[in-house]
């Protein structure tokens, strides 16, 4: 997936919850509804299995590190840098043949940057 131009905010939040966090959606009324606010998100497998609202994962520096939580119980190795303004966040891993694979992505915040990576780990 090509992240770069993905810009923070409850869109680029919903792409990271389904399918970085591998949540799934209902909606909280009989209607669909573009007010995120409005909605939940529950995780496929977990020990609450509870509901909760969409976290703001490319804005809030404590919900983007729930997503480098995720993906490091996947296997994944995280680092994060700074180039001049930019903020780079790498995640990293050996597959089971031997092969480096690197996510890579910058913004101008931790969060976003952490997001742009993410979605490109769940597309390799």
């Amino acid at each position: 997936m090509d992240s770069d131009g993905l810009a923070a905010g409850r869109e680029t939040d919903a792409l990271v919850a389904t399918l970085v966090m591998e949540w799934w959606h209902e909606a909280t009324s009989d209607t669909w509804t573009s007010k995120w606010t409005l909605e939940c998100w529950g995780a496929s497998l977990g020990v609450d299995g509870g509901f909760w609202p969409l976290p703001a994962f490319s804005t809030d520096p404590t919900a983007a590190e729930q997503i480098v939580e995720k993906l490091r119980a996947d296997g994944w190795s995280f680092r994060l840098d700074q180039d001049g303004t930019s903020r780079c966040a790498r995640f990293f891993r050996q597959t089971p043949g031997g092969a480096d694979q690197v996510s890579y992505a910058s913004a101008d915040s931790v969060p976003l940057a952490i997001c742009r990576a993410a979605l490109r780990t769940a597309a390799s």
